[in-house]
């Protein structure tokens, strides 16, 4: 049962209930802030947006594909996107 209390109260303090005492309140914002991680496909299933994109290239180990494929990557993160590639794959999922 005390699982389910704890539930309710998360719930209060994120929906702002007035009734929540301060100490609480920080409390569970601090597990929040500790515990809480971005989770890209579910936001992908909530907002139909998967912040993703391809690109399609010829032979990447010449100087100016690589240099042009780092540059892609360099700006759609810094947008919030990410352009998978085998090189990339792991850093996709690091936001």
């Amino acid at each position: 049962m005390g699982g389910d209390y704890e539930v309710l109260v998360g719930l209060a303090v994120l929906n702002g209930h007035p009734n929540v005492r301060a100490n609480t309140r920080e409390r569970v914002l601090a597990a929040i802030g500790e515990l809480y991680r971005r989770n890209p496909a579910a936001r992908a299933l909530v907002t139909g947006h998967t912040r993703t994109f391809g690109v399609v290239s010829f032979d990447t180990t010449l100087y100016g594909p690589a240099s042009t494929l780092h540059g892609i990557e360099q700006a759609a993160r810094a947008a919030g996107y990410c352009a998978p590639s085998p090189s990339w794959a792991s850093r996709c999922r690091a936001g």
